[in-house]
C-alpha cells in the first residue's frame, strides 16, 4: 500500500490535551474541541479527541508493561 501512513492532526497538541484530561475534574472532550478551535484553529470533533486519548493511553500502558523486568 503506497503512500504516507495516517497521522492524526492532534499529535502536536497531545501534551496539552492529556494535561487538560489529568486535571480533576477532567475537562470534557467537547470543551477541549472548542479550546483547540479557539487557540489553534484545529477543527476537530469531540469523538475524535476521545478516541485519540484512549488510544494514546493504551499505548502508554503497553510501553510501561514492556519496560518492566521479567519475573
Amino acid at each position: 500500500m503506497p503512500g504516507k501512513p495516517y497521522q492524526s492532526i492532534l499529535i502536536p497538541y497531545e501534551g496539552e490535551i492529556l494535561s487538560l484530561r489529568r486535571h480533576r475534574p477532567p475537562m470534557a472532550f467537547a470543551r477541549i474541541a472548542e479550546l483547540l478551535m479557539e487557540k489553534h484553529q484545529v477543527p476537530i470533533q469531540r469523538a475524535a479527541i476521545c478516541k485519540f486519548v484512549k488510544l494514546r493511553t493504551r499505548w502508554r500502558k503497553k510501553e510501561a508493561r514492556e519496560k518492566l523486568p521479567p519475573l
